[in-house]
């Protein structure tokens, strides 16, 4: 996570604090679009063989369900 932190910093100049709500939505509609499309592939902990099939049963609208 450090590597990704560090990462967004060097290509776009923002300094993310991944312990700061204010910082990581829990309402990313465009990564809740993604996961209901089975579109997981290369997305931390969606991205295995399985996934994409039990993804696709759910019906994902926010963090909470």
């Amino acid at each position: 996570m450090a590597y990704a932190v560090a990462e967004i910093r060097r290509t776009t100049g923002r300094l993310l604090d991944l312990d700061n709500p204010d910082h990581v939505s829990l309402n990313d509609q465009q990564a809740f679009e993604m996961i209901r499309a089975s579109d997981t592939v290369g997305l931390f902990q969606l991205d295995s063989v399985s996934t994409p099939a039990v993804l696709h049963s759910f019906a994902v609208a926010g963090a909470r369900g």
